[in-house]
């Protein structure tokens, strides 16, 4: 309960005119899903309500209630003291922990190696274009899930202008407040359960029969579709994937459980595509790494292949003096003699 500013009353209730603005809101402007301390409920932002409203019936003709943003403030201000909607502030989801890297470049790596680690991961064979154009076409055809705000109370219970998030109270209908008349009168059926005729003592077992019945062949449900996921995917040794009613745990409505009746999956086909994705990846940096280690390794050769020639024309000319030294000329008479 809000109270004023002096703090001795309670705040007013909502009229008829508050009621039908808040369901004009409600109607109009998108509604998110958020989380509240485990509760799930509906919000909105302050800016959407204030632009609907700046368009509503309520901001034309002689006796316009909406002038400008200020006067549209003022008045959702009114409707969140009335108890219609509270204000709530959103709870920052901690960042996932990344390896450390050495400035902008990759990790474990640093400077121009980091840069080519990089140039190495990117794809250019056909076949890696083809791979992750079909992983794309693949992700775009699933339907995106839209993902809870987590929400907390906010200290400071006033409307703002902004991306400012509101919590909706007030729920226009009759369907709550149906579902929670027939919740009181089956609590007070319960209560005189004594007072039954026999006939309905009878039926009410009946029915608790076929009701427990029914939860154990969910539950049976819930154990046989993992058997039979576990008995396929064994057998055809890890390359497909057969699930029977994969939404039946979700958190979900009791329709949408059973919905789909089962997903199927060929894994082999996934497996290919990430050996083809690979394999393209290792071709790449292989050549790479010999073409940057072809320029020493030829620089190389071609010195030592530079240093044999001159040691061999080295060895040449010394052999050549050598062999001169060892023969001596000999003269015509020595020879007769």
């Amino acid at each position: 309960m809000y109270f004023d500013e002096e703090g001795d009353q309670p705040a007013p209730k909502a009229d008829s005119r508050d009621k039908s603005v808040a369901k004009y809101i409600h109607k109009k402007i998108p509604k998110r899903i958020g989380d509240l301390y485990g509760m799930e409920v509906t919000c909105f932002y302050g800016e959407d309500a204030i632009n609907c409203l700046l368009d509503s019936p309520w901001a034309t003709g002689k006796d316009a209630i909406f002038t400008d943003r200020l006067s549209v403030v003022r008045f959702c201000h009114e409707l969140l003291l009335k108890e219609l909607f509270h204000r709530a502030t959103l709870v920052k989801r901690k960042p996932k922990s990344t390896a450390v890297t050495d400035g902008n470049d990759t990790p474990g790596e640093s400077g121009a190696e980091g840069k080519k680690g990089k140039k190495k991961t990117k794809p250019k064979d056909e076949e890696a274009k083809e791979t992750t154009s079909e992983e794309k076409s693949e992700k775009s055809k699933k339907p995106k899930k839209v993902k809870k705000l987590k929400l907390e109370m906010s200290d400071g219970q006033y409307f703002e202008d902004g991306r400012e998030i509101f919590v909706w109270i007030y729920e226009p209908g009759w369907q709550k407040f149906f579902i929670g008349f027939a919740i009181l009168a089956t609590a007070i059926a319960l209560c005189c359960y004594p007072l039954w005729p026999e006939w309905l003592r009878i039926a009410v077992y009946y029915l608790s029969l076929v009701g427990a019945a029914f939860l154990a062949v969910i539950i049976a449900l819930a154990i046989v579709r993992y058997i039979v996921w576990a008995i396929i995917y064994v057998i055809t040794w890890r390359r497909h994937s057969f699930f029977l009613f994969p939404n039946l745990t979700e958190d979900c409505g009791v329709l949408e459980s059973f919905v789909p009746i089962y997903t199927y999956t060929d894994l082999s086909k996934e497996g290919d595509k990430s050996k083809k994705g690979q394999g393209s990846r290792k071709t790449e940096t292989k050549n790479e790494a010999k073409e940057e280690q072809g320029s020493p390794s030829d620089s190389v050769a071609g010195e030592s292949e530079a240093g044999k020639e001159e040691g061999g024309s080295v060895d040449g000319s010394e052999h050549s003096q050598g062999s001169e030294e060892d023969f001596e000329v000999i003269d015509k008479a020595e020879v007769t003699h």
